[in-house]
């Protein structure tokens, strides 16, 4: 059984991965097409987000390379954001 959680575990941290990957780049695109306009505080935003996505993507491909979730040292939440403690994961 454990193994069976294992792998659908494994399967749910790629499909995450893959999609901050797709909104890295939807929001770095975003971004672009909102300085070409000038709308900078738009741009601002989509850049923060961008952040975000890279950096959660990161966290998620660490853990997936390394193969455990010791691996991943999270960093402090940002605004808005909940972390679970280590002891309820």
């Amino acid at each position: 059984m454990l193994d069976g959680q294992t792998d659908a575990v494994e399967e749910a941290l790629w499909a995450a991965l893959n999609t901050l990957q797709e909104s890295l780049r939807l929001s770095r695109r975003l971004a672009e097409d909102a300085r070409r306009r000038q709308h900078t505080r738009v741009a601002a935003r989509l850049d923060e987000r961008a952040a975000e996505a890279a950096r959660r993507a990161s966290l998620i491909q660490r853990v997936l390379e390394n193969g455990k979730l010791d691996a991943a040292t999270p960093e402090p939440a940002a605004h808005g954001e909940c972390r679970v403690p280590s002891a309820e994961r």
